[in-house]
């Protein structure tokens, strides 16, 4: 019998992390995982959420605890942000499904070498998925694409009281706001 391979969530435990697992455990019952450097945080929220959810250690900047981690796995949901894309380029050698949801992987542009290496391992990549500027960037690319030609466009990201962000994204935010 087909097994579905496991989704893995790196940073599982954090804000945004924490609320994708609880979105997908119900789900994808037994395939998601809550990985990151701490294990024992990452067990104690798999046991809170249920729905045969696991936890997982993953350091993302120890290339042997990043292909232990991916064992079993299919598609990879990176909550965090990374110094170096070691995790991201483990995923294409495997072939994985792997979203970003970080803004600073969006903005390291994958070389043509990535590229090449991710089709001809059939991984499908998506970098900096998060609101900002990921969604807010493909929002305003499809706009400018069915108006015709466009010099700038200017967007506003307002969150409010009931918005779910962790203090990474509020520390980018911060940063963004003060670049002229």
């Amino acid at each position: 019998m087909f097994k579905l391979e496991d989704i893995l969530i790196v940073g599982g435990y954090g804000v945004v992390g924490q609320r994708i697992a609880d979105d997908l455990a119900p789900d994808y019952p037994g395939r998601v995982v809550i990985a990151g450097r701490s294990l024992e945080r990452a067990r104690q929220l798999a046991s809170e959420l249920g729905h045969g959810v696991r936890g997982r250690r993953l350091d993302v900047t120890d290339p042997q605890s990043i292909e232990t981690a991916l064992s079993g796995v299919g598609v990879v949901m990176s909550c965090i942000d990374q110094p170096d894309p070691h995790l991201l380029h483990a995923a294409i050698a495997r072939g994985l499904a792997y979203t970003d949801i970080a803004p600073h992987l969006m903005t390291r542009r994958p070389t043509e070498a990535m590229k090449v290496k991710a089709v001809r391992t059939s991984a499908q990549i998506v970098l900096g998925a998060g609101l900002a500027p990921g969604i807010s960037s493909l929002l305003a690319r499809l706009g400018a694409d069915r108006v015709g030609a466009v010099e700038s466009v200017e967007s506003n990201v307002l969150l409010s009281v009931g918005d779910t962000y962790g203090p990474a994204s509020q520390a980018y935010l911060l940063k963004e706001i003060a670049l002229p």
